[in-house]
């Protein structure tokens, strides 16, 4: 028997196997679900070069990097199938569930008197005072009333509760080697900013103009970020540094990245950081964060919403919020919507399995397939047997979202030491379920953030 030579059979690389997997992700536009998608400091090996793209021309030149803030609330949301169609009732209603979304400062993404104060920021402080009355002398009490509004450091699942979580976006490449990149957007947080800024400080401390070192599309440095999940402080996760191999073509000389015109056209048709980021926060925004804060109210028995003052607050807020204008995207989507009817959608559930059969179109039916999803699968199918390639919009990547249980369906139990509400303020009883009251005449007035919240929990246009 001959001996085998296992000299030719090597173990793979990390690396090797981290860059075939993103190259496949920049041909599929998948590196984070978005569109486009959002890159990640901390998959694969944690090593990961970046080159990071000047202010788009859209906003003015001004900042290569934008700050985000959002605070995570439990959302009531639209169920959706696999293929992004909004899930029904038997009566044609959409069928929603609590989901934890991430939800707009407007201290940071609103204009004008929006960003001067924030719902979610009041319904944290009004927390704390009704801590503080319920519990003026048990420090301990207090905390624990606390806890899932200002999270525990020490919980992997809650530490940060509903509080603030800030970050930088900015447009990047990311380097794959051998002549390979990914286009995305990246976040960072306050560690990496601080590094990329005392960076460029230094490398600019002796140009009169101080411009970064990062951002020139012909000889902006590329930047290169370590990830180290077992480090002991926070501010050490993240090692950032100049990435500066040598030039093999230039010796003495670093190997600089410069911007293809590829990598610019490619750049030039997503929007700017400020359309998306700047100035954005509106009375849609507003409702989901009441939305949000009512449902976490409720779950967690904080009590805030039996209180007018903070109703008044609402309001108070809600005066200097513009209205949601929609987008002409928006528009279209709805007229699509409205305009999608055909032959399927007359057709009941045997009619539809019943072509389903005729057409051999191999739909698998099972008792958990809704007529509408049947309806679309038939849809999805018929344009793959034309061989017709459809591309569906791919919705901007959202951040990670921490778990939470279901909501409870208690009573929430307000302290003797709240103010006394008139009975029925609130447009809903103590189960949960909309006070149904008679429509008043309509006075031109804008509605209140109860009305607002009332609406929406109804499924009403407001």
């Amino acid at each position: 028997m001959a001996t085998i030579d296992r000299s030719r059979f090597k173990p793979t690389k990390v690396a090797a196997t981290e860059q075939a997997d993103k190259e496949v992700e920049s041909i599929t536009g998948k590196g984070g679900g978005g569109a486009p998608g959002y890159l990640s400091l901390t998959s694969g090996t944690g090593v990961h070069k970046w080159r990071i793209f000047p202010p788009h021309p859209d906003d003015n030149g001004e900042l290569y990097a934008v700050p985000k803030g959002v605070h995570f609330l439990p959302v009531e949301v639209e169920q959706k199938n696999d293929d992004g169609s909004v899930i029904k009732d038997k009566k044609g209603n959409p069928v929603t569930e609590i989901k934890n979304k991430p939800v707009f400062s407007a201290k940071i993404h609103g204009s004008g008197k929006c960003k001067e104060r924030d719902i979610i920021e009041e319904y944290i402080l009004f927390s704390q005072k009704i801590a503080l009355e319920n519990y003026p002398s048990d420090e301990a009490k207090r905390k624990k009333f606390l806890e899932p509004v200002l999270g525990n450091p020490k919980d992997q699942k809650n530490r940060t509760g509903i509080q603030l979580q800030q970050k930088w976006v900015m447009y990047v490449t990311e380097l794959l080697g051998n002549d390979k990149k990914i286009f995305g957007r990246l976040e960072i947080g306050r560690a990496v900013k601080d590094r990329f800024n005392k960076i460029a400080a230094t490398e600019s401390s002796e140009e009169s103009m101080g411009t970064d070192p990062f951002t020139d599309m012909d000889n902006g440095l590329a930047i290169i970020t370590t990830y180290n999940s077992k480090a002991d402080k926070p501010q050490d996760y993240y090692q950032t540094e100049l990435y500066q191999p040598k030039d093999p073509s230039k010796p003495g000389t670093f190997q600089l990245f410069p911007m293809t015109d590829a990598d610019i056209e490619e750049w030039l048709k997503v929007d700017s950081l400020k359309k998306m980021f700047i100035g954005v926060y509106d009375s849609k925004t507003f409702d989901m964060a009441m939305n949000g804060l009512k449902n976490f109210d409720e779950t967690h028995k904080i009590g805030v919403f039996e209180y007018e003052e903070f109703l008044d607050i609402a309001d108070e807020l809600l005066k200097h919020i513009p209205e949601h204008v929609e987008t002409p995207k928006d528009e279209v989507e709805e007229t699509k919507e409205k305009d999608a009817g055909d032959e399927f959608d007359n057709m009941d559930r045997d009619e539809l399995k019943a072509y389903n059969s005729k057409n051999k179109l191999g739909i698998i039916v099972s008792t958990k397939t809704t007529d509408d999803m049947l309806r679309d699968k038939i849809r999805e199918a018929l344009v793959a047997k034309a061989d017709i390639v459809v591309e569906d919009e791919i919705e901007e990547e959202e951040i990670e979202e921490p778990k939470i249980e279901e909501k409870p369906k208690t009573t929430t139990k307000v302290s003797k030491t709240k103010v006394e509400e008139p009975e029925n303020d609130l447009p809903w009883d103590d189960q949960g379920n909309e006070i149904k009251k008679e429509t008043p005449p309509a006075t031109g007035k804008k509605p209140t953030a109860l009305e607002r919240l009332a609406a929406l929990k109804s499924k009403k246009s407001i």
